[in-house]
């Protein structure tokens, strides 16, 4: 290779890193009353309270949720509608309840 082209291969790759890429959206998470230190976000385990079946939001559908698969249940935490795998607890999908 040519010092003319190492150069201009290196000037690329140099300008090539000062291009900022624009910021991506927030990871959508949610903070349980119960573990208020911890931040929970998708595939993160939720706490076992929320795997029973009384935690179970019942009206997925009016709020606009999609339905759940058999081994999973949509619960309320704080502010956000969260998808919980009921086998292991899994945080499925977090979407934030609307007003």
């Amino acid at each position: 290779m040519t010092a003319r082209k190492l150069f201009t291969t290196l000037a690329l790759l140099g300008s090539v890193a000062l291009v900022q890429l624009p910021a991506q959206a927030a990871e959508p998470s949610v903070v349980a009353p119960e573990s208020p230190t911890r931040e929970l976000k998708v595939h993160d385990k939720a706490p076992d309270l929320y795997k029973r079946d009384d935690m179970a939001l019942r009206g997925w559908k009016e709020k606009g949720l999609s339905q759940p698969d058999e081994d999973s249940q949509w619960v309320k935490i704080q502010d956000n509608y969260v998808l919980i795998e009921i086998t292991n607890g899994t945080i499925k999908k977090i979407v934030p309840a609307k007003g």
